[in-house]
């Protein structure tokens, strides 16, 4: 998938492709995951193309990871949340 992602990038960003870790590069997955959930918004941003020519195989992939980092930030803070609530007082 790493190989995959900076071919990705540098169809995305073209020119101003830089790769600067791995907080920036779960976010743009993320953002990825969000242009093959949501065609409107790739087609806002001049990307729909890219990702509508994608195998379905690797749209899933970053579908899935787009959900998975979603529901384990959702478990993390509201676990977090819960805990703190339950343990105030």
């Amino acid at each position: 998938m790493i190989n995959l992602k900076s071919i990705i990038d540098k169809k995305v960003m073209g020119a101003k492709y830089h790769e600067w870790g791995m907080l920036l590069s779960t976010t743009k997955l993320m953002m990825y995951g969000h242009y093959c959930l949501f065609p409107n918004r790739a087609k806002r941003a001049g990307v729909y193309d890219i990702f509508s020519s994608m195998p379905r195989t690797i749209r899933v992939h970053l579908i899935s990871h787009w959900v998975l980092v979603i529901v384990f930030s959702c478990m993390l803070f509201g676990g977090g949340a819960i805990d703190y609530c339950l343990n105030s007082k």
